[in-house]
C-alpha cells in the first residue's frame, strides 16, 4: 500500500514569483483588456495609460527588491544587533538541552557546574519514593581554600531539582583506595623523560580517577559529533562531557539500565590512552598493583560500595602524606627506555610535574567557559541595518511633458493645462502613499516580529509632504490634525494580527496557547481589554517558551525564599510547572506570592459590609444610563480617590465591580446631582449597590474608572496557585514525627506512593476562579501538564482558609530554608511540624479537593 503524498508549499521561483517588471506589466495589461479593453483599442507604449502602467510596475518592483533582503536584515534593528530575545529567535545551546531529568543527566550536569569533582553519582532510595541518595567523589588535588564540593554539588542541585524529588540528608563520600601504576614504555630520541613521564601519569589518573574532561565544540565536531548530540542532556556551561572509555558510562547503578552492575576497568583502555602521549612510541607492559597487592593485567573493578580506585603518583618527600601510602605502593614501577637502554626520572620532580599539569587542567576549566560562550556568539547570524530612506515619488520617474515632476506645467499653458496635471497628481497620490506606506512597513519589520511588551501597532505608514511628492500644497487645502489617529490607525486591526505573528513565533518552537481560559471566561472585560490580556499572556509565553518546556518538570529551589510575605513572589524562583498553568490559565502574574495578601497591597479587603438599593428604589434603574467606561488601555489608572464605600467589598460586590458593564448612572432631581450604582451580581437582578452622588457625569464616570481600575489591579495580584511538593513534607526526625503527631492527631505523614503526590492550591474567591466551569478547565489543564510520575490533586480555598494556609506554608519555607542550611536536630523537629501544619490545612473544611 502506498503512501499519499506529502502535503507541502512550494517555494516561488523567478518565473513564477508576481514581483518582478515583466510580470506585473504582463498582469496589468492583462486586467486591462479584460475590464476596459472595449474602451481601450490601443495598449502599444505611446500609449500613456501604458506609461503609467509600467512606472508603477517598476516602483512596485522597488519594493519587492526590499523585501528580499537577507531575513537578519530585515530583523536588525537601529542598533545594529538582532534582538534574539525579543524576537523568540534562540541558539541552539539554548533550545536543544533539557532540564536534567534522567540520573546520567544529572551527573552531567553537576559535573559540569561544580568544580573539584572526580564523580558524582545519584542513587534511587529504595525506601522513600522520589528521594535520592548523593554519593560524592572530591578530588584530593584542590588548591588551599577551595570551596567544599559537597555543599557546592547541593546548592548546584538543588538550583534545578525536579519536581517532586529530593536530596536524602545524608551525603556519601567515596573514598580512595590506591593503585600502582607498572609500566615499560618505549619512548622517542627527542622526547625529555620526566615530561613524557609526568604526560604518562597524568592521562593514566585520567582513565583511573574517572577524571571529568570537558570537551569543546569543536572538538567534538571533528570527531563527528552532531549538533543535536552536542547539546543531548542538560545546559553545558563548561563544555561536553562524553563517554571515553568502557564503563565509564553516562549511566549511574539504579536508573534501570545496570541495577546492581558492577563497573570495570580495563587495562586496555590505560594502554590507548598512553598511546597518545607525545613521545610514546610503543607500550611494551602494562599493569596496575592493587592496595592488597594484586597486579592486575586485563580487568578490575572500578569500584565499590563507599570505594573507587585512585592512582597513586609517586612522589618521595615532594608528595604530602606520603607515609600514608602503603609501602608496596611508593616505589616507582614506570619503566621508560630509548633503545634498550633505561631513562632515569627523579620522584620528586615527577610530583612537581604532574601537579603542574593538574593545574594547567583546572585553569583550562575556566578558560573553558569563555571559549564556549565565545563559539556559542560566533555562530549566531548577524545582520547588516537598513536604514529606511525618504519615500521618492513614482511622479518623478515620469516624463517631464506629464507636468507631474518638480517643473511642473509652465505657466504660459494655461489654467486648464495645470488643473489636469493636478488631477492626475492627486491620482497618482494614491498609489505613493500605498508604496510609501510599504517602505514604512519593511522598515519596522524587527518591531512588527518582537514579542517584548505585546505592541499594539502592527501597521506603520508614512505620510506624505510636499519633501516626498511635488507641488502637494497645491493639492491639499489644510493639513487636518491627529489626521493619523483619526485615518490611518483605526485601519490597523493590531491584536489580531499581533496574535497571528505570535502563533507563527510559537509554531516555530512547536508550541500552541488556543487561550481558551481567557475567551471563554473574560466577560468582565471589554473587547480592547481582552484583546490586549491575549496578546500580553502570548507574548509572555513565548518571551520564557524554551524555559516553559525544558523546566516544566522543574521544582523551586528550597534553598531561597519562594516567595515574601511583604515584597511579594521571586520570578526567579517558580517552579516551571506552576508558571506553564498560569499562563495556560490567564493569569497575569505566574510568580510564586502569598496571594491572600493582594487586596490588602492595593488597599481593599473582604468582608460581610454591603448596602443593598432598597426594592422601592431598584425600579428607577431601568431608566438609568449604563456607564461605557473607557479602556485602561486608553485611559491608564490613578493613584486617585476612590469612593470610600467600596474599600470593604463582599466578594460578590467585587466580582460586580470588575465588569466593564456593571456601572449605572441616575440623575437626582433634589441638587442636581448625579448617582453612581454598580450592579447587578451573579447572584441575581436584584442585588445593586449606591457608590456616591457626584456633582457632574464626568466626575461619576472618573470614579468608576478609577474604582475599576484599581479592583483589577487586586484581581490579577490574587489570582494564582501554589503548587505542594508532598516529598518535601515528609519527616525528617523521629522527634519531630512524634512532635507533630501529638500537635494535631489530624496529621497523617505522607507514606508509600502518597510522596509523590502534587497539590495544587487555587483561591476560590476570584472573578473566574469561583466559576464551576473554570474549575474544570483548571483542573484539567494540571492533569494534562503535571509530569506522569506525579500525582496531581486540586484544593481550591476560601480566603480565610488561604490566609491561614498561605502563613503556615511560609513558616514551613523558612523552616525548611534553615534545616537545608544546617540540619540539626531542633530545626528538623520544627521543620516536621511546620509541615505538619500544612498537610493538615490542606483539607480544610472551607475548602473543596479534587
Amino acid at each position: 500500500m502506498s503512501l499519499p503524498a506529502a502535503t507541502t508549499i512550494s517555494r516561488r521561483t523567478r518565473q513564477t514569483r508576481g514581483t518582478g517588471f515583466e510580470r506585473l506589466r504582463a498582469l496589468g495589461l492583462n486586467s486591462l483588456q479584460q475590464t476596459s479593453g472595449h474602451v481601450w483599442t490601443d495598449h502599444n507604449l505611446h500609449d500613456p495609460g501604458i506609461t503609467m502602467l509600467e512606472v508603477l510596475c517598476y516602483a512596485i518592483s522597488e519594493l519587492a527588491y526590499r523585501s528580499e533582503f537577507p531575513v537578519a536584515d530585515l530583523l536588525t534593528g537601529p542598533s545594529g544587533q538582532l534582538d534574539f530575545e525579543s524576537l523568540a529567535l534562540h541558539p541552539p545551546q539554548q533550545a536543544l538541552p533539557c532540564h536534567a531529568t534522567t540520573l546520567a543527566d544529572h551527573r552531567r550536569r553537576l559535573l559540569d557546574r561544580v568544580a573539584g569533582l572526580d564523580d558524582v553519582r545519584l542513587l534511587p532510595d529504595r525506601t522513600q519514593p522520589g528521594v535520592l541518595r548523593l554519593q560524592v567523589k572530591p578530588s584530593p588535588h584542590l588548591p588551599a581554600g577551595a570551596p567544599d564540593p559537597v555543599a557546592s554539588v547541593q546548592r548546584a542541585w538543588r538550583a534545578e531539582r525536579p519536581l517532586g524529588e529530593d536530596l536524602a540528608p545524608w551525603v556519601g563520600r567515596v573514598e580512595d583506595r590506591l593503585c600502582a601504576l607498572c609500566a615499560t614504555l618505549e619512548v622517542s630520541g627527542s622526547a625529555d623523560p620526566a615530561e613524557v613521564l609526568a604526560e604518562v601519569f597524568h592521562h593514566a589518573a585520567g582513565v583511573v580517577d574517572r577524571a571529568v574532561h570537558l570537551s569543546s565544540r569543536r572538538e567534538l565536531h571533528e570527531r563527528g559529533f552532531t549538533l543535536e548530540q552536542l547539546h543531548d542532556g542538560p545546559v553545558a556551561e563548561h563544555g561536553f562531557t562524553v563517554a571515553e572509555h568502557r564503563g565509564h558510562a553516562d549511566t549511574a547503578p539504579g536508573d534501570g539500565s545496570h541495577d546492581d552492575a558492577v563497573e570495570m576497568l580495563y587495562i586496555d583502555d590505560i594502554s590507548r590512552e598512553l598511546a597518545k602521549v607525545p613521545g610514546v612510541k610503543a607500550v611494551l607492559d602494562l599493569s596496575l598493583l592493587l592496595h592488597d597487592g594484586t597486579n592486575v593485567r586485563s580487568l578490575t573493578a572500578w569500584g565499590g560500595e563507599g570505594w573507587a580506585l585512585r592512582l597513586q603518583v609517586p612522589g618521595g618527600a615532594a608528595a604530602p602524606k606520603e607515609h600514608l601510602v602503603p609501602a608496596h605502593l611508593r616505589p616507582l614501577r614506570v619503566k621508560l627506555q630509548r633503545r634498550t637502554h633505561d631513562l632515569p626520572v627523579d620522584a620528586a620532580e615527577l610530583w612537581r610535574r604532574v601537579q603542574d599539569l593538574r593545574a594547567n587542567a583546572r585553569g583550562q576549566r575556566l578558560l573553558a567557559a569563555h571559549t564556549l560562550q565565545d563559539e556559542e556568539r560566533a555562530r549566531l547570524p548577524t545582520g547588516r541595518y537598513r536604514p529606511p530612506a525618504d519615500y521618492l515619488s513614482v511622479q518623478h520617474h515620469f516624463p517631464a511633458v506629464y507636468g507631474v515632476g518638480v517643473h511642473g506645467v509652465p505657466d504660459s499653458y494655461g489654467k486648464e493645462r495645470q488643473a489636469r496635471a493636478l488631477q492626475l497628481q492627486a491620482y497618482l497620490m494614491l498609489f505613493d502613499q500605498v508604496l510609501a506606506n510599504g517602505l514604512a512597513q519593511l522598515s519596522h519589520v524587527h518591531e512588527l516580529f518582537s514579542a517584548r511588551g505585546g505592541g499594539r501597532k502592527t501597521q506603520w505608514w508614512q505620510v506624505l509632504g510636499p519633501k516626498h511628492v511635488p507641488g502637494l500644497n497645491d493639492l491639499l487645502d489644510r493639513e487636518e490634525p491627529g489626521f493619523e489617529d483619526a485615518v490611518l490607525r483605526p485601519l490597523d486591526s493590531s491584536a489580531k494580527r499581533k496574535l497571528r505573528l505570535l502563533d507563527h513565533l510559537l509554531a516555530l518552537h512547536g508550541e500552541d496557547l488556543p487561550q481558551h481560559a481567557m475567551r471563554l471566561h473574560c466577560a468582565h472585560l471589554a473587547t480592547p481589554e481582552l484583546d490586549a490580556l491575549l496578546v500580553r499572556n502570548k507574548a509572555a509565553w513565548l518571551k520564557d517558551v524554551v524555559l516553559l518546556a525544558r523546566q516544566r518538570a522543574g521544582g523551586f529551589d528550597d534553598r531561597r525564599m519562594a516567595w515574601r510575605w511583604r515584597s511579594g513572589g521571586d520570578a526567579h524562583n517558580t517552579s516551571g510547572l506552576a508558571r506553564r498553568l498560569g499562563l495556560l490559565l490567564g493569569f497575569e502574574q505566574v510568580h510564586a506570592r502569598p496571594l491572600s495578601a493582594g487586596l490588602a497591597r492595593h488597599g481593599w479587603a473582604l468582608g460581610p459590609r454591603s448596602r443593598v438599593l432598597p426594592a422601592q428604589d431598584q425600579e428607577a434603574l431601568a431608566h438609568a444610563e449604563v456607564l461605557s467606561l473607557p479602556s485602561l488601555l486608553d485611559v491608564p489608572a490613578t493613584p486617585a480617590r476612590v469612593p470610600d464605600t467600596t474599600r470593604v467589598l463582599n466578594p460578590l460586590q467585587w466580582r460586580a465591580a470588575l465588569g466593564h458593564d456593571r456601572y449605572r448612572l441616575l440623575p437626582v432631581a433634589a441638587g442636581g446631582l448625579h448617582r453612581l450604582f454598580l450592579g447587578p451580581d451573579e447572584s441575581g437582578p436584584a442585588a445593586w449597590w449606591p457608590l456616591g452622588d457626584f456633582k457632574t457625569a464626568a466626575q461619576a464616570r472618573s470614579a468608576a474608572h478609577r474604582l475599576r481600575s484599581s479592583l483589577l489591579s487586586a484581581h490579577a495580584a490574587c489570582e494564582g496557585l501554589h503548587l505542594v511538593e508532598h516529598v518535601l513534607l515528609r519527616p525528617v526526625h523521629s522527634s519531630g514525627t512524634a512532635a507533630a503527631a501529638a500537635a494535631d492527631p489530624r496529621w497523617c505523614p505522607p507514606q508509600g506512593d502518597q510522596v509523590l503526590r502534587l497539590t495544587a492550591v487555587f483561591p476560590d474567591w476570584t472573578l473566574r476562579t469561583a466559576s464551576p466551569d473554570f474549575r474544570v478547565l483548571a483542573e484539567e489543564t494540571l492533569r494534562l501538564n503535571c509530569p506522569a510520575h506525579l500525582v496531581p490533586r486540586v484544593v481550591w480555598l476560601d480566603l480565610t482558609a488561604l490566609q491561614a494556609f498561605e502563613a503556615a506554608y511560609r513558616r514551613w519555607l523558612v523552616c525548611r530554608r534553615l534545616w537545608l542550611r544546617r540540619a540539626t536536630d531542633g530545626r528538623a523537629e520544627q521543620l516536621d511540624r511546620a509541615a505538619a501544619a500544612v498537610l493538615v490545612l490542606l483539607t480544610p473544611p472551607g475548602g473543596a479537593s479534587s
